[in-house]
């Protein structure tokens, strides 16, 4: 089977060759001596993938001869989308002027952004640097080049022009999906509760794509959840009582920040709603007592996305109780008293949508 690894320099500067006719007549002056060229760029691409603002960084590494356009202006369009499909990653590139999208594949989103941003660069600059790094890169990937189609000769003017053919056309990349959906399973301990509780819950969350492009990190999430804790036994005096906790979780999130590949971080603002229970054990008296649990939070988070749809996770957060009720074994006195304030730390996994 064909390797799906591209040597990303040699595929981008295909598409340049493909598009040189339309490109060459700017850079017809030394750099120095030229204005900057005002540019507006979109980009689509998985979380996962790097950023609009990493490869905008990464464009410039190799020309820095280039500025993104004020609003209103007058500007060359870049039109960038990177998909997932299947084991391969698939990005499609457009600068608009009639020369059509080109794609690229890889095996990974680093391997075809590194030659979306050769392709972009180029296109701005025919004179862009090649980093020493990338360079390295080069040598140790292998290439496989599409051979050049044949132009179709020219129709008689009297009979209108063929359509190409549906399979000859590049499969555009398929638009980012406005909302992801996940569920997810965890355990941890919360230390806001009753001393220190075993938890253990299930989540189902919603994340919306970024409204604003250039706000990649703005990625809003809303997450619903439940939370059961161990029982946990509680002495007082000569006596001895079960306590545990039931709660419902609502979770807001309104960033989330890739820190490396496949890792992103989020800071989520929360509440739990709840019953905190306890009941005498042995010969005590008395049946079960329940009081109402309320409380407020924020929960620091890591997320490593393993596949493109399984991942796992880790959380450390900080509650506050609305509802500090304490209860009693009579006639011995009080068994369990929440704190003014506890943290709590998770570890799970879960499945995106």
């Amino acid at each position: 089977m064909a390797r799906l690894r591209l040597n990303a320099l040699v595929a981008a500067a295909g598409w340049v060759t493909s598009i040189g006719g339309l490109l060459a007549a700017s850079h017809a002056h030394a750099l120095e001596e030229r204005p900057l060229e005002g540019v507006t760029l979109a980009y689509s691409a998985p979380r996962t993938c790097p950023s609009r603002v990493e490869l905008l960084g990464r464009i410039t590494q190799y020309t820095p001869h280039f500025r993104l356009a004020a609003e209103g202006e007058d500007a060359r369009h870049f039109d960038i989308r990177i998909a997932r499909e299947g084991r391969a990653w698939v990005g499609a590139f457009d600068v608009g002027e009639g020369t059509g999208p080109r794609s690229i594949r890889g095996e990974t989103c680093d391997d075809v952004v590194l030659g979306l941003v050769v392709a972009v660069a180029t296109a701005l600059d025919p004179h862009a640097g090649l980093p020493p790094e990338t360079a390295e890169k080069e040598a140790n990937v292998e290439v496989r080049e599409e051979p050049p189609s044949e132009p179709e000769p020219a129709p008689p003017v009297s009979v209108p022009p063929p359509r190409p053919s549906e399979r000859s056309r590049p499969a555009p990349a398929p638009p980012p999906r406005p909302v992801v959906f996940a569920v997810g399973l965890y355990g941890g301990v919360n230390g806001a509760v009753s001393s220190t509780l075993g938890v253990f819950g299930a989540f189902a969350e919603a994340s919306f794509e970024p409204p604003f492009a250039r706000l990649s990190w703005l990625r809003p999430t809303i997450r619903l959840g439940a939370k059961q804790s161990l029982p946990r036994t509680a002495s007082v005096g000569d006596s001895e009582a079960s306590v545990w906790w039931t709660a419902g979780a609502l979770e807001l999130c309104p960033a989330r920040v890739t820190v490396v590949d496949r890792l992103t971080s989020e800071l989520c603002f929360g509440t739990d709603v709840g019953a905190l229970s306890a009941m005498p054990k042995g010969g005590a008296e008395g049946g079960t007592t329940r009081r109402l649990w309320l409380d407020y939070g924020a929960a620091l988070g890591f997320r490593w996305q393993m596949r493109a749809h399984a991942f796992a996770f880790a959380d450390l957060g900080a509650w506050i109780p609305l509802t500090r009720d304490r209860l009693r074994l009579e006639p011995d006195g009080v068994v369990t008293e929440a704190p003014r304030f506890g943290i709590s730390a998770e570890f799970g996994g879960g499945w995106r949508f």
